[in-house]
């Protein structure tokens, strides 16, 4: 009788330890399940997330984000969403990107807000680029056409129709909160520079001129750029630092270029690019056509893939909607080393910007105490 009761007292013991696992596993789930704080500020709505899964933890605190279109997100929502959010989270529908600072964001598909499209807003849009775009005829070999246009409802049906038709990386429409734009190229493990964007400067070495300028817009850029081919000339190194440049005005740049092939410069032109140099901040559209006879490496990541078209913008301000949709096709002018558009350049020396500066001081570089960011 004692050997069956040490038996019964064993199953039970067992199975009452069994249960306070599953008892515990259950309560660890429920306690590290998703939960959001929502906050109304003026028109928006924010959410925090106050708890999340173990493997998600590190965003404790953090603010949700939405993709406004797929190369800029936002930290606002325009209607109450709580359920909404919590239901993707949960699912796995969003993505973890990296931005200035290696900080990650968790954000939440380009389709996620709920919306629909007026027949007044498709129609403005099929005017504007049956009118004016230079990629049109382009869309219309792939399908585009007003009849499948006038049948899309929601940002869903809006990306189905228009990732098959265009391949552009500047061509971008926002309606009201809605945005639509382009992919473009991202290489495992890069960064986008921690640099304003209104960033510009000039530095001279022993050997070498230094030019860092992230976008082709500032008034320093306009004012500056061109002018400094004087003293970079006479270096043995010029070194044209693009990281993070989302482009603006080429005129700079070719007068620039222009003035050194002219003057029979001797040294290396050295051009800087990461995946978030587009259009004007992609140098090597400049600096790589044939013609010139300058010694030239570019140094960086793939760029971001900005070249076919230029940009034109149309608002309609009554409407809300805003087009970029390029006038001019330049795909004859590129060099044999693009890669395609939303594909970019690719490097002749592979660098991130954590190791930049050795890079490119292995290479002779003189960068006195310049630091990459």
């Amino acid at each position: 009788m004692e050997r069956k009761k040490s038996l019964k007292d064993l199953l039970f013991h067992t199975l009452f330890i069994a249960c306070s696992i599953i008892f515990l596993s259950a309560s660890y789930t429920k306690k590290s399940d998703w939960k959001l704080l929502e906050e109304k500020q003026q028109e928006y709505y924010l959410y925090k997330i106050v708890e999340a899964p173990f493997e998600y933890e590190n965003f404790k605190g953090e603010v949700i984000c939405r993709f406004l279109g797929r190369r800029s997100y936002a930290t606002f929502f325009s209607k109450s969403c709580e359920k909404k959010i919590l239901k993707n989270l949960k699912k796995g529908n969003f993505e973890i990107r990296f931005g200035t600072g290696r900080k990650g964001y968790i954000l939440l598909p380009p389709t996620f807000e709920d919306f629909s499209f007026t027949k007044e807003e498709l129609h403005y849009i099929w005017d504007i680029l049956s009118e004016e775009y230079a990629g049109f005829n382009e869309m219309e070999e792939k399908g585009f056409t007003k009849e499948k246009l006038l049948k899309v409802k929601n940002p869903s049906d809006f990306y189905k129709l228009f990732d098959k038709c265009v391949n552009d990386g500047h061509f971008a429409i926002r309606v009201k909160d809605f945005y639509y734009d382009q992919g473009h190229a991202v290489d495992s493990g890069t960064f986008i520079s921690e640099d304003p964007q209104n960033t510009y400067f000039e530095k001279e070495t022993s050997n070498a001129y230094y030019i860092r300028f992230t976008n082709c817009r500032s008034d320093e850029y306009l004012k500056n750029f061109a002018n400094a081919v004087y003293d970079a000339s006479n270096k043995d190194f010029i070194v044209l630092d693009a990281r993070s440049n989302y482009g603006g005005d080429d005129y700079p740049i070719s007068q620039f270029r222009k003035y050194l092939d002219a003057s029979g410069y001797k040294g290396t032109v050295i051009c800087l690019q990461d995946n978030w140099s587009f259009s004007s901040g992609e140098l090597w559209h400049i600096f790589g056509i044939k013609d010139v006879k300058i010694k030239c490496l570019l140094v960086g990541t793939h760029s971001g893939g900005m070249q076919r078209f230029d940009s034109c913008e149309y608002n309609n301000e009554e409407l809300d909607i805003h087009i970029v949709a390029g006038l001019y096709k330049r795909d004859s002018i590129l060099p044999d080393n693009w890669l395609g558009e939303l594909k970019g350049y690719e490097p002749q020396i592979w660098a991130t910007t954590d190791n930049m500066k050795e890079t490119l001081e292995g290479l002779g570089v003189d960068l006195g105490d310049i630091e990459f960011r």
